[in-house]
């Protein structure tokens, strides 16, 4: 039975230093990595570099909704958040 590494309770950083935190996922969970040093967050950013080409294959993913045979699919869009009620005021 493998034993999780020990969560550090803090962080050191000098007057100055930049505080960079990348978002990432690790054994199925989402984690947040933090790096002192731009050049410790590209070397962890280069690991993950199938990752980053996912996410910028998304830019410009709308412009595939243009269908010239039917309706606009943002103008279906407005009319269904137009013909919906509001919801009620959140109390708190």
């Amino acid at each position: 039975m493998s034993q999780a590494a020990p969560t550090p309770r803090s962080l050191k950083s000098r007057p100055g230093q930049p505080l960079i935190g990348i978002a990432t996922g690790e054994d199925g969970d989402g984690v947040v990595r933090y790096f002192t040093s731009e050049k410790g967050a590209d070397e962890a950013l280069a690991c993950d570099q199938d990752g980053i080409d996912r996410a910028l294959s998304l830019a410009g993913a709308w412009q595939e909704l243009d269908a010239e045979d039917g309706p606009d699919p943002l103008d279906e869009l407005d009319q269904m958040r137009h013909a919906s009620e509001p919801s009620a005021p959140l109390k708190l």
